[in-house]
């Protein structure tokens, strides 16, 4: 079977045009934490963040968030949605499966994980994974 990548949803950053706006005319900021980066690293990339104005909480990488009380107060909302079109309520995607053709892997993360692994480098894991599972159940096939 032939396998397929791509992403369901666009993430949710403080940082895109409409998201800042909202936590802005909320009474929030967006900012890069005052110091970014593990400690120990060679280099450090600024990530903005969702900020009380003026205050170093709650600190968030996301502008949507469910159960954050503080972050709601500043324009962080849990309702999903699609922030480069003009309905912001709207984050529903309809995908046609092929199942006869392709496999289909689901993958969920939060936005730690996808601050860390590449939409690429999930690829290749997955390819990875299904390779081996192939492998193995060719093997088990042939025994």
């Amino acid at each position: 079977m032939t396998h397929r990548f791509f992403p369901l949803t666009l993430e949710h950053k403080p940082d895109l045009p409409r998201e800042q706006k909202r936590i802005i005319r909320n009474h929030g900021e967006v900012r890069p934490t005052r110091k970014s980066g593990r400690s120990g690293s060679a280099t450090t990339k600024a990530i903005n963040r969702v900020w009380v104005k003026g205050k170093d909480v709650p600190g968030l990488m996301i502008s949507r968030s469910l159960g954050d009380t503080v972050a709601h107060t500043v324009g962080v909302i849990a309702i999903p949605g699609n922030p480069l079109i003009s309905n912001p309520f709207i984050d529903v995607n309809t995908f046609k499966l092929n199942v006869e053709r392709y496999e289909y892997t689901l993958v969920v993360g939060s936005d730690g994980m996808w601050h860390m692994v590449t939409a690429k480098l999930l690829e290749g894991l997955v390819k990875l994974t299904f390779s081996d599972s192939l492998l193995y159940e060719r093997d088990l096939e042939e025994s």
